[in-house]
């Protein structure tokens, strides 16, 4: 059984179809002839009803009210199928795929890699790490609360003693908020260099995941850093990591097509998430088994 994080369902349509020469797009009708085979004129009648074997509450309901109430369940029941029909598609490939597994792989392998997980989630640190959020959390805490009274009343004093300057100097720092603003411009650089993405470690593999494609929220994927459980990427090498990366052309016109590329090789070697050796990956599918 697997616990599916991250799921690219066009990726891995495009690859099996690639392979079988073709792929059945959907199995079930869409959900425009499910609506269209729901909805009557618009007449509404009322009644007082009990409850049925669907579950509907007693009480008073409108036959449109039911009507819409049918359109949604049908919608959520093809979506469900869906995805369903999706995830049986992942262990498909796999079979057809043979994809290599272990830790040493060559460009353009299709791969299974195992290992513990971490992610990535610039947006996500960048809301957090913010001066509006510290603020907030320093107009709530006591302690700081009080350090903020023990300002205004030292400030207020005309002439001060050298200790209460020193202690004034000393309260200023711990509720000194520069730091955090410098950390704030930092991952929104970084969340400008990877627009709607998380990235994903797992062992030596590096995937860049499209936000639309988890089956977790990003505000839950902050568990799964901490799961002792080992993970699986199913994807394709797309490149090793080499120290040539990260070179800054020196050329003006080759800088100014290359820069966009170079930097983030750069910043995330840096931060120690990249390093030499490892895969940048294409994620067709990540999860738990």
């Amino acid at each position: 059984m697997k616990d599916y994080i991250y799921v690219d369902t066009d990726l891995a349509t495009s690859y099996f179809a690639q392979i079988n020469q073709g792929m059945i797009e959907k199995v079930l009708s869409n959900n425009t002839t499910k609506d269209e085979s729901t909805r009557h004129d618009g007449t509404e009648s009322t009644k007082e009803g009990g409850a049925s074997a669907a579950g509907i509450v007693s009480g008073k309901y409108t036959k449109k009210d039911l009507e819409k109430f049918s359109q949604a369940f049908m919608k959520s029941s093809s979506e469900t199928v869906e995805n369903v029909l999706h995830d049986h598609l992942i262990d498909v490939l796999i079979d057809n795929i043979n994809p290599k597994k272990g830790n040493k792989f060559e460009e353009g392998d299709f791969i299974l890699s195992k290992g513990n997980i971490k992610t990535f989630d610039f947006k996500s640190v960048k809301n957090g790490v913010s001066e509006s959020v510290f603020k907030s959390i320093f107009n709530i805490v006591p302690e700081t609360i009080e350090i903020k009274e023990q300002i205004a009343v030292l400030k207020k004093k005309k002439q001060k003693t050298r200790e209460e300057i020193n202690l004034l100097k000393n309260l200023e720092k711990q509720t000194d908020l520069s730091m955090i603003k410098n950390l704030g411009g930092f991952f929104q650089v970084l969340d400008d260099l990877f627009p709607n993405t998380i990235l994903i470690k797992v062992g030596d593999t590096i995937s860049l995941c499209n936000n639309d494609n988890f089956r977790f929220l990003p505000a839950t994927l902050s568990p799964v850093n901490t799961s002792t459980r080992e993970v699986t990427v199913l994807g394709k090498v797309v490149s090793i990591v080499h120290p040539g990366d990260r070179n800054m052309p020196s050329e003006p016109l080759e800088l100014m097509s290359k820069a966009n590329i170079v930097m983030p090789e750069i910043i995330l070697n840096t931060l120690g998430i990249k390093k030499d050796g490892d895969y940048n990956v294409r994620p067709i599918a990540i999860y738990f088994e």
